[in-house]
């Protein structure tokens, strides 16, 4: 028996976890995405646009890709492609009615010593002190972009 949840709204990004409780079919509602918690749309919603920009292109390359029950290939690829395009255009309508967070501005960015362990060039930058401002554009929910400086103090 599925959960009243969205099924594809509660699974977590596969590229950063193991996929559970996937489900291709069937497509949500309006109202069952406007319904859902936020934090289950956000992610239903990054991980239907990862699996449309990374993913299918990988599957038009032939490579198999298996989301589940489902796998997807280069035969299957475009019927997928309308599909997600539908769940994420449901999603995005969602988020725009619901309202989000305007994040733009300027902020100081801090490693601690747990993030240096990561070994991220990003991390390493920020704990020499030569990224300490970082600048956060938004153009809407989606679109933003991220810049550092070495500016230390930002108004």
């Amino acid at each position: 028996m599925k959960s009243k949840k969205l099924i594809a709204l509660v699974t977590a990004a596969c590229i950063a976890v193991p996929c559970y409780a996937v489900d291709i079919e069937p497509q949500p509602t309006m109202n069952q995405a406007l319904a859902a918690p936020a934090i289950d749309l956000a992610q239903g919603y990054l991980w239907v646009k990862s699996v449309t920009q990374y993913m299918l292109p990988a599957a038009e390359r032939g490579v198999n890709i298996q989301i589940g029950s489902e796998a997807i290939n280069k035969n299957n690829v475009e019927e997928y492609r309308r599909r997600y395009r539908e769940r994420l255009s449901t999603y995005r309508e969602a988020i725009k009615q619901r309202g989000y967070k305007i994040i733009s501005g300027a902020y100081r960015g801090k490693a601690t010593e747990a993030c240096a362990r990561i070994q991220s060039a990003w991390v390493g930058l920020l704990r020499e002190g030569s990224a300490s401002g970082i600048e956060i554009t938004q153009d809407g929910f989606d679109d933003r972009s991220l810049s550092a400086s070495n500016t230390k103090e930002r108004s």
